[in-house]
């Protein structure tokens, strides 16, 4: 499970897009938004995607609400169903917000990677706290990236896709996701 936090029209669905290309498996996304790319199917339950398949599910405070009280136990059990589907099944999810505060709590949970882009500042004093201390340190890091050439972030990020998550036993202690690469790897290629 991937999130992926920013302001909004920062991009965040077109990495979603971009990420689930770079993996060739079929991609299925849950969306408001009228118009998806070629070859990418809408679906609006995620028991529909199948062993191997990507669901990407966009603006995922729309469909996850922690604000919502009359949904909260039916989104609370479909979001358990997703955790069981992606693990035993294979199917990678891509979440994508713009306020961590307005997610439901399992999902900023069990996610097992962040992307951030630039946070907007009208938000960031009501994200939650755990993402709130990294957002923080990340958006020092903003300021050194160069905005006139943003075509290596999206290669480096092909290469963390391409090199990142290959599924391994969990006999003999081996984990199951590998750790993010380091630097000292990312610097080499």
């Amino acid at each position: 499970m991937l999130l992926i936090i920013g302001k909004q029209r920062s991009g965040k669905t077109a990495l979603c897009y971009f990420l689930a290309q770079q993996t060739g498996r079929k991609t299925y996304t849950i969306t408001a938004a009228r118009e998806v790319p070629t070859g990418v199917y809408v679906i609006h339950d995620p028991d529909c995607v199948p062993e191997g398949g990507i669901c990407i599910i966009d603006d995922t405070s729309l469909f996850f609400n922690s604000m919502r009280t009359k949904k909260t136990d039916e989104e609370y059990q479909l979001l358990r169903d997703i955790l069981v589907i992606s693990e035993k099944q294979d199917i990678c999810f891509i979440f994508n917000t713009h306020d961590s505060s307005l997610l439901h709590s399992t999902i900023l949970g069990q996610c097992r990677t962040l992307f951030f882009k630039e946070s907007n500042l009208m938000f960031s004093g009501t994200e939650r706290a755990s993402i709130k201390s990294i957002m923080q340190y990340v958006q020092q890091g903003f300021i050194k990236i160069p905005k006139k050439d943003p075509i290596p972030i999206f290669s480096f990020i092909a290469r963390i896709v391409e090199h990142g998550a290959s599924f391994h036993c969990r006999l003999d202690g081996i984990r199951k996701f590998p750790r993010a690469l380091s630097t000292m790897q990312i610097s080499e290629k």
